[in-house]
């Protein structure tokens, strides 16, 4: 009788629920982490079978969007369900959604028009001339 290599028992683990506790007792998560593999699961635990292969993955993914669900939820669920498959021994790995970049603008920023005027006033203010680049300061704002 032959043993089975770390291979094979990895592809024989099992559920979500070996994976926390696993993770809980052996990596010392926090609480908050394994509430979020919590709810991670509880996302994809609607349909069966959900986590077993990477279609099954997408089409859960696709009804979690259709339901209204963000992209950056469904990435952080891709991160569990990633290291979910890892420590399953699998080799399968789904990419993350693209995300809308939304950039804020600081309270103290200027609008460019503003930024440029000021620059010209400072360089202007410590030549000590009234005049850059052969123009008038005021010509420039």
């Amino acid at each position: 009788m032959r043993s089975a290599t770390y291979e094979e028992l990895n592809a024989n683990r099992g559920t979500a629920s070996e994976f926390m506790t696993e993770r809980r007792y052996l990596k010392n998560i926090t609480p908050k982490t394994l509430a979020w593999y919590r709810d991670t699961f509880n996302a994809f635990s609607d349909a069966s079978d959900a986590l077993e292969s990477e279609s099954d993955i997408k089409q859960r993914i696709v009804a979690l969007r259709t339901r209204g669900v963000s992209p950056m939820s469904v990435n952080s669920w891709l991160r569990c369900i990633n290291a979910y498959f890892r420590w399953k021994g699998l080799n399968l790995k789904i990419p993350r959604m693209q995300e809308e970049q939304k950039i804020l603008a600081g309270k103290d920023e200027l609008p460019l028009s503003e930024c440029l005027a000021q620059s010209v006033n400072e360089l202007g203010s410590k030549n000590g001339a009234e005049h850059v680049h052969g123009k008038k300061k005021a010509d420039l704002v």
